[in-house]
């Protein structure tokens, strides 16, 4: 019978395969299929988009436990630090989408405009330290963990090893918001997805469990959002379409797609799968075009069309 509690306390420690195969490694999901007890999760997209709207709602809603985009989250607590906007900019947003999420809107713990990671750590140390410490740990943007030079591998690690021994101290999940410093796929001649749009060293996008990657329609379609995921810890989740509330600035799933949609996800699905499954090579026009004949019921010839 596996021993109670988490592996967190043996973190470091020697241990045999025995006794590790005791220890209860059972998932436990704060968003599921996303999110672990004790993760990590990085949302990229373009400066301006919306990651800030797009993370504060997950975080809202991990406060009230209720569901995310369709994905079913535990109640949890939450510390928001958000080293960019300010009072006058963070609060009347919030007050719009309290609409929405009126008890999550006040659950949620927010830091605002920490000058750096060290202080953003120390002043919830002092004067009066958090405990425990919240389950979830929002950083908005990775921007200003003081990362020497983001291209880096290996200043890149100095700072991330912060936030490990962060996690291995606290138990918190950690949630990271990062800008893209690639086109998405779709907007010129440039090839990137997922994480790969992250902007940096390929150590970041290494370092979390799963990526969500938001990314907007093109400029005759600007209202539409499209969220791709990159996961490590759950099934493969597929492109999905969203879209934006001007009122209350939060995001829903669209329920009918128009054909110009399905397309756009069909075709990030299978760029997806093929790189997966040829490790990480792009596929030829015509290949591509017979995969997405397949999800599409349609012949090579119209998909090219």
């Amino acid at each position: 019978m596996p021993l109670k509690g988490g592996p967190r306390q043996y973190l470091g420690v020697p241990i045999s395969g025995d006794f590790l195969l005791s220890l209860d490694l059972s998932q436990r999901w704060l968003v599921e299929n996303l999110l672990t007890v004790e993760g990590k999760m990085m949302i990229v997209g373009e400066p301006k988009l919306g990651k800030t709207l797009f993370a504060l709602q997950l975080a809202m809603a991990l406060t009230e436990g209720v569901p995310f985009l369709g994905y079913n989250t535990t109640k949890s607590s939450v510390l928001y630090t958000d080293f960019e906007s300010g009072f006058y900019i963070l609060g009347p947003n919030i007050a719009k989408m309290a609409r929405v999420y009126p008890q999550g809107a006040l659950n949620v713990l927010y830091q605002i405009r920490p000058l750096g990671l060290e202080e953003a750590i120390r002043l919830t140390r002092e004067p009066i330290p958090l405990s425990p410490w919240p389950t979830v740990w929002f950083l908005d943007t990775l921007a200003h963990l003081g990362i020497e030079d983001e291209n880096s591998s290996s200043k890149t690690h100095q700072r991330l090893d912060i936030l490990d021994r962060l996690q291995n101290e606290t138990g918190t999940a950690l949630v990271l918001v990062h800008h893209a410093g690639k086109r998405a796929r779709g907007h010129g001649d440039q090839q990137y997805e997922g994480l790969a749009r992250a902007r940096g060293s390929s150590a970041i996008a290494g370092w979390v469990d799963t990526g969500l990657d938001l990314d907007r329609g093109t400029a005759s379609d600007r209202g539409t959002f499209y969220l791709g995921f990159s996961t490590k810890v759950g099934p493969p989740q597929n492109t999905i379409v969203l879209d934006r509330d001007a009122e209350t600035l939060t995001y829903s799933r669209r329920n009918v797609m128009s054909e110009r949609d399905e397309f756009r996800v069909v075709l990030a699905d299978c760029l997806r799968e093929f790189g997966e499954l040829s490790g990480g090579a792009e596929p030829r026009g015509p290949e591509l075009a017979q995969m997405m004949g397949v999800r599409l019921g349609m012949s090579v010839a119209t998909v090219y069309r």
